[in-house]
């Protein structure tokens, strides 16, 4: 049976609605209680308010498993909730509350939704809920930034007006949805500054005529709200480089580790031939590298250019870093020295949300993030040249969309170089990569590769 209150009795009885006001789920750090109140921040409001929301129905919920409906009790300020599930991820509110009418305008249907995350990695793929008409979660791995994604529906939903609520922020981050669903709020460092809970709420106008406990409306105005509750705050806060404190141990570490990378020092540039191969179309060449580092291609069609300079334009540009010689301030991201990839540090207040894992002095991984995708580097194999200097070999990239979490892109790398002078210069690159099979025409797999040779540098290098 539908739940529903009804709204023009609480007028009467409780005085109008505050129209700031929005259900809001908070729970403890334990997530063992949460509390559910009726009022325009993430703190309860007057006690008064609690009846207007009596009829809300709530919902355990832990991936595609069904809800499981819960009852509250009525506290001091708040309902309370007991959570004896240790297994769902989030708890969800649903509430008709009524159809209003503010002055001579038309009336409109009002309905709340509201949804918590239980643990501190909460879990967001969850099925649909069909008694969530407007439904806001978060986006995993943000790299920094807050981001939420809502759904109307169960489908992305554009347009959606979306607020951060927190308890610092002076001003709210204020964003509309795009055409999926995703809403950009800013980095985590600049509105979410706390270890309480943090919230966002979102809000959609439904263009629609009824009529609901007897009264008629002209449209419906939907408002949802998503909480994380302090242990999740606490990482995201965790995460933010901004609050990070700099460690002289990791700041040394990845010094030492740009270092023990090889470099081209008093580099003249070089020309050489070049063979592009994509899925065994072969496409030949020259190429030009210049001192500072610029790639010209001849010969070669649009298509093959555009893929062999990017890729030779890393390469190169990796053996001319200087950043060997630069202190950048780092911190460690835990105390785990025992990874595979070894010890992760954070690069702080960096743009692309900068880390690393170092080995035996050796950049092992890189993680970087930018708006609306971030990659993995995870090196397998390097090797010492002459000089006693790691060049790579073999490594993979990993590519996610922030805004569904979902791995894009993986490709498998591997590297050959050849010594001319003090140079290393590279003469081979196999790329194999692997996508969703939709992206390419549903094959799913590419192999392409580029392969330099008669390598010659354009001048003696400088003593």
């Amino acid at each position: 049976m539908k739940r529903h209150f009804v709204a023009l009795l609480a007028l009467l009885l409780l005085g109008p609605v505050s129209w700031g006001h929005f259900i809001w789920v908070v729970p403890n750090e334990q997530s063992t209680e949460a509390q559910v109140f009726f009022s325009d921040s993430l703190e309860p409001d007057d006690p008064k308010l609690l009846p207007k929301i009596a009829k809300t129905d709530l919902f355990l919920r832990q991936g595609d498993k069904a809800p499981v409906a819960v009852k509250w009790i009525q506290g001091k300020d708040a309902y309370l909730v007991k959570i004896d599930d240790k297994a769902a991820t989030v708890l969800s509110a649903v509430c008709d509350y009524g159809v209003i009418q503010k002055g001579t305008a038309d009336p409109f249907l009002l309905k709340y939704n509201a949804t918590t995350a239980l643990k501190r990695s909460p879990d967001f793929s969850l099925k649909p809920f069909d008694r969530l008409d407007l439904e806001v979660q978060a986006v995993p791995e943000a790299g920094g930034y807050i981001v939420a994604k809502v759904l109307w529906r169960g489908k992305p939903l554009e347009g959606a007006e979306v607020v951060y609520v927190g308890e610092i922020a002076e001003k709210p981050a204020e964003a509309k949805s795009d055409k999926n669903g995703v809403a950009w709020l800013g980095k985590a460092g600049s509105v979410n500054q706390q270890v309480g809970a943090y919230g966002v709420r979102a809000k959609h106008v439904e263009a629609k005529e009824g009529e609901f406990d007897g009264k008629k409306y002209k449209e419906v105005r939907h408002y949802s709200t998503l909480v994380f509750q302090g242990q999740a705050a606490k990482k995201a806060a965790a995460d933010t480089p901004e609050e990070a404190k700099e460690n002289p141990d990791a700041t040394k570490l990845l010094k030492e580790a740009r270092a023990a990378r090889a470099q081209w020092k008093n580099f003249p540039g070089f020309t050489a031939d070049v063979a592009v191969n994509f899925d065994g179309v072969v496409q030949r060449g020259t190429v030009q590298v210049s001192a500072t580092g610029e790639v010209q291609f001849q010969k070669l069609d649009k298509a093959a250019e555009t893929w062999a300079r990017r890729n030779l334009a890393n390469t190169v540009s990796h053996r001319l870093d200087n950043s060997a010689s630069k202190d950048t301030p780092c911190a460690f991201l835990d105390k785990n020295a025992d990874h595979p990839l070894g010890q992760a540090i954070r690069v702080l207040n960096d743009e692309l949300h900068s880390s690393y894992r170092i080995k035996d002095k050796q950049l092992l991984e890189v993680n970087r993030a930018m708006e609306g995708r971030r990659f993995t580097i995870s090196v397998l194999e390097n090797r010492l040249n002459e000089d006693g200097k790691y060049l790579s070999v073999a490594f993979v990239v990993n590519f996610w969309n922030l805004e569904t979490g979902e791995l894009a892109r993986s490709e498998a790398n591997h590297q050959t170089w050849k010594r001319i002078g003090a140079f290393d210069l590279p003469v081979t690159t196999t790329v194999v990569a692997a996508f969703k099979p939709e992206a390419k025409a549903g094959k799913g797999t590419t192999a392409q590769s580029i392969a330099l040779s008669n390598h010659k540098l354009l001048t003696a290098p400088a003593k």
